[in-house]
């Protein structure tokens, strides 16, 4: 049985991670069924067989991120003209599906020469694009239904880890500088549809503006198009919370190896 303290501690958790965004979309109007999958730490072990398998470590702030939960999804509905509709969605892949998608093992990781981004012609040398070299890699962070895809991008022209957009039109766009500042800019924008258009200078569709001027007005202007927030302007996560989940799941799976 879990215990008031350890409940207490899980929610608390969830809390400063969101940024008790949770609590906020629960006082606006027409919005349901809020939904949050808690998921339980990854193990150390299977994080250093990840980056042994890819050959690459992951960036700190999101190894603590996968050692505090694996993976991350908040779902919520909306209530537009009599009608309940599925339109807030915040995810972060687990561990297992944060797969390569360009890089040297592509082919052997599937078994199968699988069409990927590998195939396409995205050696892009226009300014502000990435580069993909011999030892570029690319994995999928979250793949938006389909109509985009964000990716953990090691850029080898720069060795730097960032986080990438690509459109269905397979362009690029910079995103954010790191995962905690991905992770702000999401919940800072509640994770509505093409909220990331907001920062890659693509206007919005039409219902999209809709629902961000019903659930998050603060995310437009007068010109639906132009960026309203900077990406240095989001609430800021206190990274110790990670150390704060990583220490009392340990203790909970210490604990239950003594009552054995």
């Amino acid at each position: 049985m879990t215990s008031s303290s350890e409940f207490f501690s899980e929610e608390q958790f969830y809390d400063d991670l969101t940024l008790n965004l949770i609590k906020s979309l629960d006082w606006i109007p027409g919005v349901h069924n809020i939904k949050l999958d808690k998921r339980q730490p990854c193990e150390k072990a299977s994080i250093i067989a990840w980056e042994q398998r890819q050959c690459c470590q992951l960036p700190l702030d999101l190894k603590n991120f996968y050692l505090s939960a694996d993976g991350f999804e908040l779902t919520y509905d909306f209530r537009y003209a009599g009608e309940l509709l599925s339109v807030g969605r915040l995810s972060i892949n687990s561990l297992t599906d944060l797969r390569c998608i360009y890089g040297y093992s592509i082919i052997e990781q599937s078994g199968e020469a699988m069409p990927s981004l590998k195939d396409l012609d995205i050696v892009n040398v226009v300014e502000g694009k990435p580069t993909f070299g011999p030892s570029s890699k690319i994995f999928e962070l979250d793949y938006n239904d389909g109509v985009s895809m964000v990716c953990l991008v090691y850029n080898d022209s720069s060795h730097a880890q960032e986080i990438w957009f690509l459109d269905r039109s397979l362009n690029w766009f910079k995103l954010a500088y790191s995962f905690s500042q991905y992770f702000r800019m999401m919940l800072y924008h509640h994770g509505l549809p093409e909220w990331q258009f907001l920062h890659v200078g693509i206007g919005l569709s039409p219902w999209s503006e809709q629902l961000m001027i019903a659930i998050a007005p603060h995310l437009v202007s007068p010109e639906p198009t132009k960026k309203v927030v900077s990406r240095t302007s989001e609430p800021q996560i206190d990274p110790n919370i990670f150390k704060v989940r990583h220490k009392l799941s340990k203790k909970n799976k210490d604990k239950k190896k003594y009552l054995k």
